[in-house]
Order: C-alpha cells, then sequence, then structure tokens
C-alpha cells in the first residue's frame, strides 16, 4: 500500500471553479402533487433561484451549485417541517453532466494551493466532486438524457492551470447520490489507499465538511483530518479538525 504524509481534498464547483451549471429542485406532496407553497420555502430561506421551467405543469426551480448547497442546508435545519408534511424532493443534475472548461472560472486561492500541494513529493492531491463521471443522468423536468463528460472536463480544467492528476484521483460521487456520506466513503478509500499522517479537505458545502469531520471517529488519533469552507467570494476559513 502507498503510504504519503499529505492527503489534500478538493471538491469542485465553488470550490475549484466558479462554472454555470446549476441544479433543478421540485417538491411534491406525499401523493404526488406539485407542493404550491414551495417558493414561499424558498423565499422563506433565502434560497435564490434564477429561473422556473415548465412553470405551469412540471416546475422546477433551478438555481447555481453554490445556492443549492445553502438548499441542502436549510432542508436539514428544516427537517421536522418537510417529514410532518411528507414532502418528497426531486432533483435534476442533468445540467451537471459536463463543464465548460473554456468558461469555468478558477478560483486563484484554491488553484494556488493545488499547485503547491501537486508540487510536492510528501502530497497526493485529490478531488471529491458530487458530479457524476460516467453513464447517462435522465432529465425529470425535460424527459431527457444527458452524457457525462466531468472526470475528463476537470482533468482537462486542471492540467490548463498546472495541475495534472490521473482520472483515478477523481472521485465522481454523483455515480452513486452526489451525497456528503458517499463523500466521506470517498475520503475514506484515499486514506486508506495511501495512509496520509495528516488529512486536508476544501468544500464549500458546511454539510459535506460536517461528513468529512465525522471520520474522526474512524481516523483519529492515527490521522489528523482539518476541514475548509470556501465562501462565495473564494475566501478560505477554517471549518473545523481533529
Amino acid at each position: 500500500m502507498a503510504s504519503i504524509k499529505k492527503l489534500f481534498a478538493f471538491d469542485f464547483d465553488d470550490t475549484i471553479a466558479k462554472t454555470s451549471s446549476s441544479i433543478g429542485v421540485q417538491r411534491k406532496t406525499s401523493d404526488g402533487a406539485i407542493d404550491a407553497s414551495f417558493p414561499d420555502w424558498l423565499l422563506d430561506n433565502n434560497i435564490d433561484y434564477f429561473e422556473i421551467s415548465n412553470e405551469s405543469s412540471n416546475p422546477f426551480y433551478w438555481m447555481e451549485s453554490g445556492t443549492f448547497a445553502e438548499f441542502e442546508t436549510a432542508k436539514r435545519h428544516d427537517l421536522d417541517y418537510i417529514e410532518a408534511n411528507s414532502f418528497e424532493d426531486v432533483y435534476d443534475f442533468s445540467k451537471t453532466s459536463s463543464i465548460d472548461v473554456d468558461t469555468a472560472s478558477p478560483i486563484n486561492k484554491i488553484i494556488g494551493l493545488m499547485q503547491s500541494a501537486h508540487s510536492d513529493p510528501e502530497a497526493k492531491v485529490v478531488v471529491i466532486t458530487a458530479r457524476a463521471g460516467s453513464g447517462k443522468i435522465t432529465s425529470p423536468a425535460y424527459g431527457k438524457q444527458a452524457t457525462t463528460t466531468n472526470r475528463e472536463d476537470i482533468k482537462n480544467f486542471l492540467s490548463g492551470h498546472g495541475v495534472d492528476i490521473a482520472g483515478n484521483h477523481i472521485s465522481t460521487t454523483g455515480d452513486a447520490d452526489g451525497s456528503a456520506a458517499e463523500k466521506a466513503r470517498a475520503l475514506s478509500s484515499y486514506i486508506y489507499r495511501y495512509n496520509p499522517e495528516i488529512v486536508y479537505f476544501y468544500d464549500d458545502n458546511k454539510l459535506n465538511i460536517d461528513a468529512i469531520l465525522g471520520l474522526c471517529d474512524k481516523f483519529y488519533p492515527g490521522i489528523n483530518i482539518n476541514a475548509f469552507w470556501i465562501d462565495k467570494g473564494g475566501n478560505v476559513s477554517d471549518a473545523g479538525s481533529c
């Protein structure tokens, strides 16, 4: 088994780069009807969607990936209300099937960290994204399928910014369900593979950060885990460690 001193793991969207990809959300009632109160819930929780598709018959509320992270946090904080009303959320990830490398904008602080870590012989750099990496994504909003190219797109984007990493160092947890738990499982597999002394994890989604810090029970004190949160301005904040 390979062994290194430092493992650096980065989310992609709104951590490494700003992209034009968006995610659609629809909320249904227990009988499968559209929840008419959903727009008010989004407004009450300061969730800014920029588009409604098929508003009259099959409405999906589209939001940028950073806003979707805020949506997930708001949903977790309001689980009692959602469960009491037996609401079910439907997601459309079809617009995250690929990345326009030419228009994706690097978050320079993170790119700099990646470049430095990539040049360190005692470090390994990996990407753990909620995007899917293989197969097709079906759109419940439009009834179409989109072929995923994210792993190759991320590889090409990073190569263009001086970070050449292998495809097997890009984990696409959207091939499962893209959840925070899947990100934690992906990071665990890298930890088992490389047995680092210290782990650095960077993400803009606080749910993912909480899941990663939950690995402390499994790996600490043998392995030190440090998590960092990336805000909308690309600033890096210490989010906890063990």
